[in-house]
Parts: C-alpha cells; sequence; structure tokens
C-alpha cells in the first residue's frame, strides 16, 4: 500500500517516546533508532494496526500482554518534480526508452530521484494524536538524510513485516 503526505512539525514529543523504549526498540527493530521522529500528515487517515506490523510489548506478571507501539516497516521517497514522469514512464515503458525523452515530453526539469529510505512509522498507544498524522522513525535524522523540510511531499510505501 502506498500513501502520501507532508513533512510537518510535531509537538516535539518523538525524542522523549523513542529514548523511553529505546532498549526494546533495538531489539524489535534490529538497529539503534535515531532519537526523534518525523512527523508527517498523511492524505487520509490510517491505523497502523490494520497493515502487517510488530507490536512494540511486554508480558505482564499476571500474563496479560500490554502493547506501547505499533511499528510497520515502510520506504519513503520524497516527491519530486521528476514525480509524474517517472510515473508516465512505468504505464509507457515501450514507447518512452528513457527517463530524458519522458521529462522533455512533459516539460519538466531533470531531477534525480532517491530510491527509498527504509524505516518504520510508529503508533504509540493511548496516542491522543490526529490520526491523520504518523510518526516515523529510523536509524537516522530522516529529515537531514533526505533533505526535508516542513511542507515536502513524501510517498510512504508500507512493505511486507520480513525482510
Amino acid at each position: 500500500m502506498k500513501i502520501k503526505g507532508t513533512v510537518i512539525s510535531g509537538p516535539m514529543r518523538g525524542a522523549p517516546l523513542v529514548h523511553h523504549h529505546f532498549p526494546r526498540l533495538i531489539g524489535l527493530l534490529g538497529f539503534r533508532p535515531y532519537e526523534g521522529t518525523l512527523d508527517v500528515r498523511l492524505e487520509g487517515k490510517l491505523d497502523i494496526k490494520l497493515l502487517p506490523h510488530k507490536n512494540l510489548e511486554y508480558r505482564m506478571q499476571d500474563g496479560f500482554v500490554h502493547v506501547d507501539a505499533c511499528v510497520a516497516r515502510i520506504k519513503i521517497r520524497k516527491v519530486t518534480k521528476a514525480e509524474p514522469a517517472l510515473r508516465m514512464r512505468e504505464q509507457q515503458k515501450e514507447t518512452l526508452q528513457t527517463l530524458d525523452e519522458i521529462i522533455e515530453s512533459v516539460g519538466l526539469e531533470k531531477t534525480v530521484t532517491e530510491p527509498g529510505y527504509e524505516c518504520y512509522a510508529v503508533q504509540f498507544q493511548g496516542d491522543q494524536k490526529d490520526e491523520g498524522v504518523i510518526e516515523i522513525i529510523g536509524k537516522d535524522f530522516i529529515k537531514k538524510k533526505l533533505d526535508l523540510e516542513d511542507g515536502d511531499k513524501i510517498t510512504i510505501e508500507f512493505l511486507d513485516d520480513e525482510k
């Protein structure tokens, strides 16, 4: 599943949440996450629990399992000026052979697109946040890694839970 969103500044609560769950996030994700999140306003509402995901959980002494968060593996890409041309390329592979021809045909300037950055969408339980906003965690400071600013558009592709 793919969805589009817009990068926004959040309430600056991602770092404390990642820090609080840091050891368990390392065990769940298999890497040391950057202690902060990227907030994205989606074009619609989304509940990560309905997609392939992993639970950040622990078992109580009475056997009850408490879930602190749900995480879903994703790949994000910055939407560039060449995005419409790339879609055309996929649709018309036989007629237009090169990206340069496609970009030229729609009158866009050439922009290089990234192959995508794998990371995780996270939904903390008990979160009173707008359902149209998700938090993203990764190995790096994602805004800097992908050269993102507030207002930039990204595409989010939800991947299968297993690598």
